[in-house]
């Protein structure tokens, strides 16, 4: 188990870098595919320096890991369900409500942000709880630290103010032969592939010709074997 710490010194700007500096050189020698795992974590500390710049003490970057608490991390969750991207977007949009209720109007909607999807707003919470795990592994944040991540639970549907994700539906089958034709030959040939087996571009990419023999079954296949 690790150790309890009680006091710790330092800021959340340098735990971001140390976790960021240890989690990419880590993942990049264990797997090469995960470029969209490392932007999650890297988007996830950027928008929490964000909020504290906007909302804590002193400026985002620099404001102590002592200032993650239950309350400040559940806060923080909403404002990522608000959809504000940048400390700058907060204090717009706050003067926008405050110029909109003063006049007796509604707010321009062009100058509020968009409610994230809950699968978002969910993904950032889980790559946050991640990060402060690894934290106070390595005794750079307290127990306070821990314990206020750990409270907070995903958001049930329909439960808080995000917004649901849309269902994504497969392209029609029209539009995607028709997009081929604009394609280059290798990536054309690609996209049918994986219309026809349904298999992801990635696994498309691994292929190699030993793999893919060609003597068709009794329905005319080839068979693909990993």
């Amino acid at each position: 188990a690790p150790p309890v710490v009680d006091a710790v010194e330092g800021t959340v700007g340098d735990l971001a870098d140390r976790y960021l500096a240890w989690f990419v050189s880590t993942r990049v020698r264990e797997d090469r595919d995960c470029e969209s795992t490392i932007r999650l974590h890297t988007t996830v500390l950027e928008r929490l320096m964000e909020y504290l710049a906007c909302n804590g003490s002193r400026r985002g970057r620099y404001a102590p890991v002592s200032e993650i608490r239950s309350r400040s991390v559940h806060a923080f969750r909403d404002w990522l369900v608000a959809g504000y991207l940048t400390a700058e977007h907060a204090i717009a949009a706050d003067r926008e409500l405050r110029r909109a209720e003063s006049n007796g109007t509604e707010p321009d909607p062009a100058k509020m942000p968009t409610p994230r999807a809950r699968s978002t707003v969910n993904a950032y919470t889980k790559a946050l709880r991640r990060i402060i795990r690894w934290a106070y592994r390595q005794e750079l944040v307290g127990r306070d630290q821990l314990d206020a991540v750990n409270t907070m639970e995903a958001l049930r549907a329909r439960q808080s103010q995000a917004r649901e994700p849309r269902r994504r539906t497969p392209v029609p089958d029209d539009v995607l032969l028709a997009t081929c034709r604009h394609l280059p030959d290798t990536y054309g040939v690609m996209a049918k592939i994986q219309r026809l087996a349904g298999v992801r571009p990635g696994e498309i990419l691994a292929l190699t010709a030993e793999q893919v023999d060609t003597t068709p079954d009794a329905f005319g296949n080839w068979t693909v074997t990993q």
